[in-house]
């Protein structure tokens, strides 16, 4: 006995001897420490901040077998500023990253200014680029070298792995955004957008496969194969407060087409409903009751499928798939942190529960939520079914029920006491197939195409005049024979506005100076006139435009002011007197007070009328007057208001025709309040005609003001009276030239006239 226990104490000595030695020849052939990195260092400081390492510094170890290890708290990590650091002073310093055997240097970089970033680059070598469904992005291994311009001018380098200060945006070939935290929803190309400011880097990557092992990744399948979904059924019980039967009850049957979904509510409210996409968005129209009414306040969503009412988020989500969608991304954030779930591959059926709080403005509210869920053979979500029961803690749709709440210190699993305010429980079963019908009904079924617009019994012409007095100031227009038949001013508006109007055309009502119209409901039109003139209103539709101008004559004036006409720039300006050649003309009228009647007549009262002319002319909408006589003398003019004793009187002086081929060429100078005028004339005409081109300039005297410059054809009319002159390039300037009692002068913009001084050569 003695010596077996003596043979097995050698034997014990020897095993611990071999043990030891391989341990050692272990220790020899072990991963190797072979450099250290640094990660997200902050390199960029401005003088005197404070020096920090950033908030995502990390130091690695990296070993032989190529593995990683985080030492940044390592207590033999040793980190030491290099001699001459000083953050009150722009240079660039040193850092010293040591550990065991191994060394980084970094460099960082104080300057009096904000380094300006010129270029992200993103090596991507060990970032994951091919997911699949229901996975979501992963940004593991993702280097950025970020290249900054210095206050030296220099450009510096820097590499981070943090995406904490920069922008990301993920993007599908269509140009949708999905979240970092979300699941890619369908299968194709994604960009990803790493940007801080202007500055961007890009890279792609592939969502290619398909993975149902787990709930999430099952949800985003389904969502990715809803087109694959021909028809459907969605029950809905809903009880209230503390009694569950009998239940409020509503069932849909839905069914797809191509760009088109028609839903039907058999129980509560028997209507039908459809949907369809166009370049215009979504288009609805409801069926109740025998009758047909366009919903223009369809939400776009609702084309995916039939309305369920998600309580815990007080929301309408449309379609099965978005639902679960919406209520698996509530589940990984419930406040009890008590999500469940199970995934059957084999079968493809899942499950999720979860409950907790949703914090209102004021009160917060406890809801229990259980889901289950088939994927079909296409992958279309087969079958789904969740019941959802809400504790709503104010008084409301509980009908003053107020539960309170028991949370548990342990666990954090948060309870009501009492009964819900609200269960719902909802059935989804869809079938697959192939979606071919189309929607029978089109926007242009209820737009209107052609509509009568009547007045004092008469159908009026599109663009109608309608001519009216102050006197009768309430007008009504009548709107019959609507087509299609199908169309009504309900379902496509009609819009009020009027000429001259800058801001929002309204389909109820509209108010200018000259009148306020009223529509009711595309029945009628009302107009009360505020003002005598010429107003214009117009009435549209999506596919029809109507004018109907008022001229309404105006109350009596009290005031009248002479005006005459600038040829050049065909607009009034306030003058009584004009010097003009034998048979040359002049256009005047007397100004009325705003909105007033401006009937008016005028006659010659001067001895000499026998000699003279007067005609009525319309100028930019204006009722005015032409003069002209046959013979040399100065001429009285009184224009008279017809409805008032206001007149106002001009005078007229007619000379000789004045020798234009002597007058028209070379250089002239004139001044006047705007500064100098510098005419230079340049004939061209033949076989006796009077035509050429002048360039005027104006300098403008000490104002600062920049020179003007008009180019402008001349040509003296057929009867060698007056000079016409023709816009061609340049500023408008707004002269004209006349010849006053033989003496050559250029008449500006005000109806001033300055003598024109020859310029000699």
């Amino acid at each position: 006995m003695k010596r077996m226990r003596k043979y097995s104490i050698i034997l014990l000595a020897l095993t611990a001897m071999v043990c030891s030695i391989v341990a050692l020849s272990a220790c020899d052939n072990g991963p190797k420490l072979e450099k250290i990195i640094v990660e997200n260092a902050q390199t960029m400081f401005k003088i005197g901040d404070e020096f920090t390492y950033g908030e995502d510094f990390k130091v690695y170890a990296v070993y032989s077998d190529e593995t990683q290890v985080d030492i940044t708290n390592d207590p033999d990590l040793s980190i030491k500023k290099e001699n001459g650091f000083d953050m009150n002073v722009a240079d660039n310093y040193q850092i010293t990253v040591s550990y065991k055997n191994k060394i980084e240097v970094y460099t960082i970089y104080v300057s009096d200014f904000d380094p300006i970033l010129r270029k992200i680059e993103a090596d991507t070598e060990g970032v994951k680029k091919n997911y699949e469904l229901g996975e979501t992005i992963s940004f593991e291994g993702l280097k950025l070298t970020l290249t900054y311009e210095n206050a030296q001018g220099q450009y510096v380098t820097s590499v981070v792995s943090s995406l904490r200060n920069f922008e990301v945006v993920i993007s599908d070939e269509k140009g949708g955004t999905i979240a970092e935290d979300e699941a890619f929803p369908a299968l194709g190309d994604y960009k990803v957008t790493i940007s801080q400011g202007p500055i961007k880097a890009e890279f792609t990557v592939v969502v290619d496969g398909i993975n149902l092992s787990s709930v999430q990744s099952a949800i985003a399948v389904g969502r990715a194969y809803r087109h694959e979904v021909l028809s459907g059924t969605l029950s809905v019980k809903d009880a209230t407060k503390n009694t569950p039967n009998p239940y409020q009850t509503f069932y849909y049957e839905y069914n797809y087409g191509d760009n088109y979904l028609h839903t039907k509510e058999t129980v509560e409210s028997n209507t039908d409903s459809y949907y369809s996409m166009d370049a215009e968005g979504i288009f609805c129209i409801k069926k109740q009751d025998g009758q047909i009414i366009a919903d223009s306040h369809a939400p776009e969503k609702a084309i995916e499928g039939a309305p369920i009412l998600l309580w815990y988020m007080s929301a309408t989500e449309y379609g099965i798939e978005n639902a679960l969608h919406n209520l698996f991304e509530a589940a990984k954030v419930c406040t009890n942190n008590d999500l469940k779930m199970s995934a059957n591959e084999e079968t493809r059926e899942y499950s999720f529960s979860f409950s907790g709080l949703v914090f209102r403005s004021s009160n917060a509210d406890y809801y229990e939520t259980t889901v289950s869920f088939k994927l079909g053979e296409k992958y279309n979500i087969e079958s789904a079914d969740f019941t959802q029961l809400y504790y709503e803690n104010t008084q409301g749709l509980g009908g003053g029920f107020i539960p309170t709440f028991t949370t548990d210190e342990v666990t954090g699993i948060t309870t009501p006491t009492g009964g819900f305010s609200q269960k719902e429980i909802v059935s989804v079963k869809q079938v697959a197939g192939e979606r071919t019908e189309t929607n029978p009904y089109s926007r242009d079924m209820f737009r209107v195409q052609s509509y009568d617009l009547i007045y004092d019994g008469k159908v009026l012409e599109d663009d109608s005049v309608i001519e009216c007095s102050m006197q009768n100031t309430s007008l009504k227009l009548s709107i019959a024979n609507v087509l299609p038949t199908t169309a009504n001013f309900k379902q496509d508006l009609l819009y009020l506005d009027y000429e001259g109007n800058y801001g929002q055309k309204d389909a109820n009502l509209i108010t200018c100076d000259g009148f306020i119209a009223s529509n009711n409901f595309g029945i009628t039109i009302s107009v009360t006139l505020k003002n005598g003139g010429v107003w214009k209103l117009i009435l549209t539709t999506a596919n029809t435009r109507k004018t109907v101008t008022f001229k309404v004559t105006g109350v009596a004036p009290t005031s009248m002011t002479a005006q005459l006409l600038n040829e050049t720039t065909n607009s009034f300006y306030n003058a009584s007197s004009k010097t003009l050649a034998i048979n040359g003309g002049v256009t005047f009228y007397g100004a009325v007070n705003q909105y007033a009647n401006d009937a008016q007549r005028a006659e010659v009262t001067s001895a000499n009328a026998q000699t003279a002319t007067i005609e009525e002319v319309t100028i930019k909408g204006v009722n005015c007057f032409r003069f002209s006589a046959s013979a040399a003398g100065t001429y009285t003019v009184r224009v008279t208001s017809t409805v008032s004793s206001k007149s106002t009187m001009f005078t007229f002086t007619v000379s000789e025709a004045p020798d234009f081929e002597t007058l028209l060429r070379g250089k002239y100078t004139a001044e006047n309040f705007e500064g100098t005028f510098e005419l230079d004339f340049t004939p061209s005409g033949n076989d006796g005609e009077i035509s050429g081109k002048l360039v005027v300039t104006l300098t403008p005297d000490g104002s600062g003001a920049a020179t003007k410059t008009e180019g402008l054809n001349y040509a003296v009319d057929e009867g060698g009276i007056t000079v016409v002159l023709t816009h061609v390039s340049g500023d408008t300037l707004g002269i004209d030239l006349v010849v006053k009692d033989g003496v050559f002068m250029l008449e500006d913009r005000t109806g001033r006239t300055q003598t024109l001084t020859p310029v000699s050569e």
